[in-house]
């Protein structure tokens, strides 16, 4: 548990600073799990620049303060294309098509490894 805190106290100075963060946990199983990865508590400027994207396939009874939920079973590609492209930013009805190569391929990949939830 030590180097778990001393972890996430080095990860908030690492993103002290940034601007525009998301951090996925993929597959959490309780919401203690998600405190590990408050890194707002541990750095100066980070509130409000971080999101924290959580796909979990449990329910929890004790909801997080400021953040919302969307019961969801597997997307498709096109679904999470466009799920993932809301919570970095992106506007509501942009084209996929007109990102870049590397960016497509990105965001690809990221919903690929999180099975499409």
């Amino acid at each position: 548990l030590r180097a778990m805190l001393a972890a996430r106290c080095e990860m908030a100075r690492v993103l002290d600073g940034c601007r525009n963060t998301l951090v996925i946990l993929d597959d959490v199983w309780s919401h203690e799990d998600i405190d590990l990865f408050n890194f707002n508590e541990n750095a100066s400027s980070l509130s409000g620049d971080l999101s924290i994207l959580i796909t979990t396939r449990t329910i929890d009874e004790t909801p997080l303060p400021q953040t919302f939920a969307f019961s969801l079973g597997v997307l498709n590609e096109h679904d999470a294309i466009h799920l993932i492209g809301l919570e970095i930013g992106l506007p509501r009805y942009f084209d996929f098509e007109a990102l870049s190569i590397t960016d497509r391929s990105v965001l690809s990949e990221i919903i690929k490894k999180c099975g499409y939830l």
